[in-house]
């Protein structure tokens, strides 16, 4: 339900201030449009803002003129398409006969994601108008994730496999990896100058360090994941509860590479793959093996 509270100023004028504005209206000069604010207070949209999807909102307008407001009008673009008068609203149009307003406008976004450009337009008696317009991107809601613990093996390693699939959350050794190459997302080795590393199998690096029959270079499929090493600690990770955190991850598309070198303890690192399927995570090193096998907590949105 939208709710709107209208509050129009009272406005006390003398004699003398209506003589002077219709010496203004008669002597042919051209006046400028009413004044248009929003109210920052807290609880109002005063700008551009993310908001989830079906979140409700409240915006605040005050206008002020020297002459007599006429009118009000406020419309939405979505997704940048046509101007709309919102639905079921009954001030979209309203006639002010004013000079002085304040509006509370409240409305609901919608429930998918996109962009709604809210336009306000105050119009006085004469056509002249001002507007005002406030962007809202609306979000997907957060949804639950759930952890996943996982342990790879480096190259040299004949029973802890190197492969991992983002899809079906499995281990593979390098045999079953390559006869289900698209599926697979992230390949562990490990080298002496780089230390422990996460690569996509479309790195070179996979291939150099897996040269084999069944390595990567002879894979039909060679998904190129990408990853970075990101700024979280390893609390942070600790404390997720929804995919909020992941999904900020995911829009920061800078420094992404196909693979992650030296890594430590504590790290967190994004890997976003693009296999059918699977899902991007954020992965915590829980621990380097003395064998250089790589143990991780992937944190992945649960569905």
């Amino acid at each position: 339900m939208k709710n709107l509270k209208l509050f129009l100023l009272l406005l006390v004028a003398g004699a003398g201030t209506v003589f002077m504005n219709a010496c203004s209206e008669d002597d042919g000069t051209v006046g400028t449009g009413p004044t248009l604010n929003f109210i920052g207070d807290a609880g109002y949209v005063s700008s551009n803002v993310s908001l989830t999807a079906g979140s409700t909102f409240k915006v605040g307008l005050i206008g002020s003129h020297d002459v007599r407001i006429d009118k009000l009008e406020i419309r939405v673009r979505y997704d940048g398409g046509a101007e709309l008068v919102p639905a079921n609203c009954t001030i979209c149009d309203s006639t002010i006969n004013d000079k002085d307003l304040r509006v509370d406008y409240m409305n609901t976004t919608r429930s998918q994601t996109g962009t709604e450009t809210w336009s306000f337009t105050l119009i006085d008696k004469d056509g002249l108008s001002t507007t005002k317009e406030i962007t809202i991107t609306t979000t997907a809601a957060p949804k639950a994730i759930r952890f996943v613990d996982v342990s790879l093996g480096d190259q040299g390693n004949a029973t802890l496999g190197s492969s991992y699939s983002l899809s079906t959350f499995q281990m593979y050794l390098l045999a079953a990896a390559k006869a289900e190459s698209a599926l697979i997302d992230v390949i562990c080795v490990s080298d002496d100058n780089d230390g422990s590393i996460l690569c996509a199998p479309s790195s070179a690096v996979a291939a150099e360090k897996l040269p084999s029959a069944s390595g990567p270079g002879s894979w039909t499929t060679k998904n190129a994941t990408k990853f970075r090493k990101t700024s979280l600690s390893a609390a942070a990770f600790d404390a997720m509860t929804d995919n909020s955190t992941l999904n900020a991850e995911l829009a920061n598309t800078s420094n992404t590479t196909d693979k992650v070198i030296q890594l430590a303890g504590g790290d967190v690192i994004l890997i976003n793959p693009v296999s059918t399927g699977a899902r991007p995570v954020l992965a915590k090193v829980v621990s380097i093996g003395a064998d250089k096998s790589v143990t991780l907590k992937l944190a992945a949105e649960d569905m």
